[in-house]
């Protein structure tokens, strides 16, 4: 893992991991994608949004692999945080993975497999805004998982503002409450085995989150609570969570001080994974 000059993670003394092959995106920012599928969840209610229609599977075909398309879009977006799991980065404990780039298979990256509320957090994340930002992950397959896991939780000074969840069987949850406090879960289908990553996105603000896989919008619903700073990232079970890591490999963590929209999105996840 090579960290950035404004790393606030594992530079900072933060954990590190090895991981598998996926990517995973979250956005917390006032943008919101194009669905195309389900109603969105009503405001107040526990509710599950799924594009069944979506295909999280599909291939593009692309020119050939070039390693420097991945690095040239993550340096053209500016992350303010960016962490790659080389070897030298992990603790004592972690399990190496190889790296899930596509033309850089010689990477490392941080499998999560069995952490109990051992994830990486980040320092304080210089954010303009703290609601109005990206967060990217490269994680494998998700399909087959036996037992809910914890892949990502956003948090804001005074708690958790949202959390990433793996259920068993594979399916994507976000997990929050919204605006009026009452709990939302977004839901997406699981990530299939396949040769290549997959792109998960979450935008939030004050539309509401939405969800990408792949490039594709499969979920989304109301406003959740404004992250006040400072905005922490944890990578994996928090502590206090009750949930082991997600079982699965997670590389090139991003958070970007800006939200990315839909084509951006789509931009990102052909760099590398397609």
């Amino acid at each position: 893992m090579r960290c950035s000059s404004t790393d606030r993670g594992p530079c900072a003394g933060a954990h590190r991991r090895p991981s598998g092959r996926a990517v995973l995106v979250v956005l917390l920012g006032g943008a919101l994608g194009a669905l195309a599928g389900p109603v969105l969840p009503v405001p107040g209610t526990t509710t599950a949004a799924l594009t069944g229609a979506a295909d999280v599977t599909a291939t593009v075909t692309v020119g050939p692999c070039d390693p420097i398309d991945w690095s040239q879009a993550v340096a053209a977006l500016g992350p303010v945080l960016e962490w790659r799991f080389e070897p030298a980065s992990l603790r004592v404990g972690d399990l190496q993975a190889p790296g899930l780039l596509a033309c850089d298979p010689a990477s490392a990256a941080w499998d999560l497999a069995g952490t109990l509320e051992g994830g990486l957090t980040s320092g304080p994340v210089p954010l303009t805004t703290p609601e109005d930002a990206t967060v990217a992950l490269l994680v494998d397959a998700t399909a087959g998982a036996a037992a809910d896991g914890e892949l990502v939780a956003v948090h804001g000074y005074g708690g958790e503002a949202f959390r990433l969840v793996v259920v068993a069987g594979g399916a994507l949850e976000l997990r929050y409450d919204d605006a009026g406090g009452a709990p939302v879960v977004l839901a997406a289908p699981a990530l299939a085995p396949r040769a290549t990553a997959h792109l998960v996105v979450l935008t939030s603000g004050a539309t509401g989150p939405t969800l990408y896989v792949d490039g594709i919008a499969v979920a989304a619903g109301p406003p959740g609570p404004v992250v006040v700073a400072p905005m922490t990232l944890t990578v994996g079970a928090a502590v206090g969570s009750g949930l082991a890591g997600a079982d699965l490999v997670v590389d090139e963590v991003l958070v970007l001080d800006q939200v990315l929209d839909a084509a951006a999105v789509a931009g990102l996840a052909l760099a590398d994974t397609w």
